[in-house]
């Protein structure tokens, strides 16, 4: 399976308030022939893209793990967001929780690979 991840778009709610405002997430899986899987979508109520796209990224692992694919490949056009993943960040690290919640995922009994791609070259997506 294929995993494209990305997150960014403000939702609608910035316009009224700022205290209301929502980063929303989503993600397309497809097989290695660019069939659909399935999609996904959500939202974090914290205004930073990379929270948004780490989160987008757990959220597509976690769903790949409970449809029961055993082999994927994971694509992020957001390098630091596989850096960190790939790397041992920091305990200190803001968002450490999230990350070692992926890790955690990476050491199952699965092949998973995380790889940066532009944005331009996902062309399931």
């Amino acid at each position: 399976m294929v995993l494209n991840a990305d997150g960014g778009s403000l939702l609608n709610s910035c316009k009224t308030s700022l205290n209301s405002c929502k980063i929303s997430f989503n993600g397309l899986v497809t097989n290695y022939e660019c069939s659909f899987q399935f999609a996904f979508y959500g939202s974090v109520a914290i205004l930073n893209v990379l929270h948004v796209e780490i989160k987008a990224l757990l959220v597509d692992i976690e769903l790949c793990w409970q449809a029961g694919f055993k082999k994927q490949l994971c694509f992020s056009n957001y390098l630091h967001v596989v850096q960190l993943v790939t790397i041992n960040t920091d305990r200190f690290h803001h968002y450490v929780n999230i990350l070692k919640s992926i890790r955690d995922f990476l050491v199952k009994d699965w092949n998973i690979f995380s790889h940066h791609i532009l944005h331009k070259g996902s062309q399931c997506a």
